[in-house]
């Protein structure tokens, strides 16, 4: 690859991974979805609140998101 290509793509340390991995693979309970069901309209929203498989993929998703967000703006301050 590339060196322009390697800059691309952020460098992800090692306890990052296992922090994510770790988020991945765990087995916990579904959490209540992050927005009042009582209120859903769109059909995102009232497929997760009628599964509790997917409001736990939905949570787990949420999870990964912020550490993703956190992993890019440390790579991206230095």
């Amino acid at each position: 690859m590339s060196s322009a290509a390697n800059r691309d793509f952020p460098r992800v340390d090692l306890f990052s991974s296992f922090a994510l991995a770790a988020l991945l693979l765990t087995g916990e309970p579904a959490p209540p979805p992050p927005f009042d069901c009582a209120k859903a309209v769109a059909p995102d929203d009232l497929l997760i609140c009628e599964d509790s498989g997917l409001t736990r993929l939905d949570a787990r998703l949420g999870r990964v998101y912020v550490i993703l967000r956190h992993m890019l703006r440390r790579e991206r301050d230095g």
